[in-house]
């Protein structure tokens, strides 16, 4: 998904709130990809304010916060886009949490931050 900043969100919503037109048609004014975002965006700043704008990159949470959006989903109906939005954090961290607490349950939480790709060695200079 394309990165949009906060301050092209705000306009996307407040184009779409104060004029009468549809989802799709903002989308096309803005060049927004799918309506889907821009009904994420309109919810996320209904029930977070600007905050819920805002990026959430490279945020670290505990084992405790990951447990407890993990519980939310599995005790309660509802959409891992939904549970981003009361908990104001990006959705993709919603469906990996779900995704490794399934796997490998709470102690994969603990490991989350660090499975992946290892990062490149730094070859020293010969000098």
């Amino acid at each position: 998904m394309t990165k949009y900043d906060c301050k092209f969100k705000l306009k996307a919503i407040n184009f779409y709130k104060n004029n009468d037109v549809s989802l799709k048609e903002t989308c096309k004014k803005f060049n927004i990809k799918s309506h889907s975002n821009l009904t994420y965006w309109i919810n996320s700043y209904n029930f977070n304010g600007v905050e819920g704008l805002k990026l959430k990159a490279n945020k670290k949470y505990s084992v405790e916060f990951k447990a407890s959006v993990v519980n939310y989903y599995k005790t309660h109906e509802i959409n891992p886009r939904d549970l981003a939005i009361i908990y104001n954090i990006n959705p993709s961290q919603v469906y990996l949490w779900i995704k490794i607490f399934d796997l490998h349950g709470i102690d994969g939480l603990e490991l989350s931050g660090k499975v992946g790709r290892p990062s490149m060695k730094k070859h020293k200079k010969n000098e």
